[in-house]
């Protein structure tokens, strides 16, 4: 069976959509079945599929390359914020089944399947078509391998270690200032900074840096995983790594990197009362908001509180749900 994941990354995108693809391929590989991944990006990315099968070329402008390329697939998958109907279009009547990894309705999709697993998908009010099938909600949340199974987390009586990630680029050099208000007010907290693969501010994010400043570079999951379990809160953005925070239970303050993309997720996460919102990237009085929400979750009963809601969230493997339902639509039309 022939599986393509059409996808991009690089210093101006970030990390995210490589990462949803890399979760996905890992379902398919527990049905036996290893996607091909092609790539717009540079060759910073090679790094990230060494033990996998993919091309790297710009196939939003490359078409007639792409349509040669996946001609005789069976399915192919695209999660992009970059590709146009037209090209979605071309791609659908090249290939048996597609498949569109969605976060915010961005465009008006043709005949496959849709999946949106984000806290806000089922209020997007997608539009009826006969021939599009819609896969929504947290039964779809594609996460990485290794967050399908957690362990218990232990919820500490008071914040010994923090967390800060911002992703694969921090394109907002937000890294910056919250490592500044941590080393300056909270000078006792173990400080662990995730810095990403396309981080430009690094010089920037070191002159902040203290004796209780750890700083990693590119963590893969595993790496992730480990510190996640080992903090007592994490600063971040609100993007997907917010389901592998619930899922393992630590408590998360949101700083917004994208005033569209963002918000109305983050309104949705707010509810769940798992998340404590400080605003956004650029807000003036962010480093005070920021402060306030540290001193709120210092608390451990509202710590507590908040894994547990996290824990709650995602109770089905949505990787492998998603992966089912592909195979079993591709059976159909068969």
């Amino acid at each position: 069976m022939k599986i393509f994941l059409l996808t991009e990354a690089g210093k101006n995108i970030g990390s995210g959509h490589i990462t949803r693809c890399i979760a996905l391929s890992q379902a398919f590989i527990e049905k036996g079945l290893y996607p091909y991944f092609v790539i717009n990006g540079d060759n910073s990315v090679k790094d990230l599929f060494k033990d996998k099968k993919y091309i790297i070329f710009n196939w939003l402008e490359e078409r007639k390359r792409l349509f040669n390329l996946i001609k005789t697939s069976d399915i192919v998958i695209i999660d992009s914020y970059l590709a146009d109907n037209t090209l979605y279009k071309g791609i659908s009547e090249n290939a048996k089944l597609c498949v569109y990894i969605d976060d915010n309705k961005r465009i008006d999709y043709p005949k496959g399947i849709l999946v949106n697993g984000g806290i806000y998908s089922l209020k997007l009010k997608y539009p009826k078509k006969r021939n599009l099938i819609y896969l929504l909600g947290f039964q779809y949340t594609i996460l990485r391998k290794e967050f399908w199974y957690v362990g218990k987390k232990k919820v500490k009586k008071n914040i010994k270690d923090v967390m800060i990630t911002f992703g694969g680029a921090d394109t907002k050099n937000i890294t910056t200032k919250v490592l500044r208000l941590l080393t300056n007010e909270f000078p006792n907290f173990n400080k662990k900074v995730v810095i990403g693969k396309w981080f430009r501010n690094f010089n920037l994010i070191k002159k902040q840096k203290d004796e209780r400043t750890e700083f990693i570079e590119w963590a893969d999951a595993n790496k992730m995983k480990e510190l996640m379990m080992k903090s007592d809160i994490v600063v971040s953005a609100g993007g997907q790594a917010l389901f592998e925070f619930a899922q393992v239970g630590l408590p998360v303050i949101i700083i917004a990197a994208n005033d569209k993309n963002q918000l109305k997720n983050i309104n949705e996460w707010k509810k769940t009362g798992f998340i404590e919102y400080a605003g956004l990237w650029k807000d003036k009085n962010l480093e005070n908001s920021l402060l306030n929400k540290i001193n709120f979750v210092n608390n451990y009963n509202t710590r507590l509180q908040m894994s547990y809601n996290g824990k709650r969230i995602l109770k089905k493997n949505g990787s492998l749900n998603v992966v089912s339902k592909i195979l079993q639509e591709l059976t159909n039309k068969e």
